[in-house]
């Protein structure tokens, strides 16, 4: 069970041990009800409290019946939870575990439950601009998943500025007050999307990476692992 979206990834694990790793985004590790995790090898035993990793700390994860979310650190729901971090690398939040048969089942339920906690609106994890301009703009992107993925070089901040009839600051600033992100992380989650939704259409490996504006493979690998922790395919083997 995978959500998979501009600023957030979910999933549900019944079991994970993940090795020593880091990544980009901010983490968030919420036990539904028997659930529990730790963090590196310790001798203590599973908490069973939501708990918050900053972003780029090394860590160690085992985790049985718990969601995993990662958070772009720049969108509103990824400064939220810095916020909260402060100067901790990672703490665990004084909430009840998730009921199990409501969470596994509604994913969308489990999202709301972490905007209270974050204390941001549920609207932080799929926002639907207001403004006109900047639903065309979506609606166009979003094209790239039934047409074929739209090359990068054509989303550049000025162009798409002066299409709108808007300076590039004036753009860079709109975009990210209606969309909760700014604009080139928000790009790049796209392009991670592309690739993804190319090799699960069946495309290699490499066709998915150059569709999406990587220079190969290798480099959709490394930037992949570097923002999640994990290869595509490994998130990939999680949506089925």
């Amino acid at each position: 069970m995978l959500i998979l979206q501009p600023g957030v990834m979910a999933f549900y694990s019944a079991e994970l041990h993940a090795g020593e790793h880091k990544h980009s985004a901010v983490q968030v590790v919420w036990p539904v009800a028997a659930g529990g995790w730790q963090l590196d090898q310790t001798d203590a035993s599973p908490s069973e409290q939501p708990m918050l990793i900053a972003s780029g700390v090394r860590h160690e994860l085992r985790a049985k019946q718990c969601w995993v979310i990662l958070l772009e650190r720049h969108s509103r729901a990824g400064r939220a939870a810095t916020k909260l971090l402060g100067d901790h690398t990672a703490f665990a939040l004084q909430e009840a575990p998730l009921e199990q048969a409501m969470i596994v089942q509604n994913p969308a339920h489990m999202l709301g439950a972490l905007a209270g906690l974050l204390g941001v609106s549920a609207q932080a994890f799929n926002p639907q601009p207001d403004d006109v301009r900047l639903r065309r703009l979506v609606a166009q992107l979003d094209q790239c998943f039934v047409q074929g993925c739209v090359k990068p070089e054509q989303w550049r901040a000025g162009e798409i500025a002066a299409d709108l009839g808007l300076s590039e600051s004036r753009f860079l600033h709109l975009f990210r007050q209606h969309m909760e992100i700014p604009w080139r992380p928000y790009l790049l989650w796209r392009r991670l999307l592309c690739a993804c939704n190319g090799l699960r259409t069946g495309k290699s490996a490499t066709a998915a990476a150059l569709d999406a504006g990587f220079s190969d493979s290798a480099h959709l690998s490394r930037t992949f692992r570097a923002y999640f922790g994990m290869s595509v395919r490994e998130a990939l083997t999680m949506a089925k």
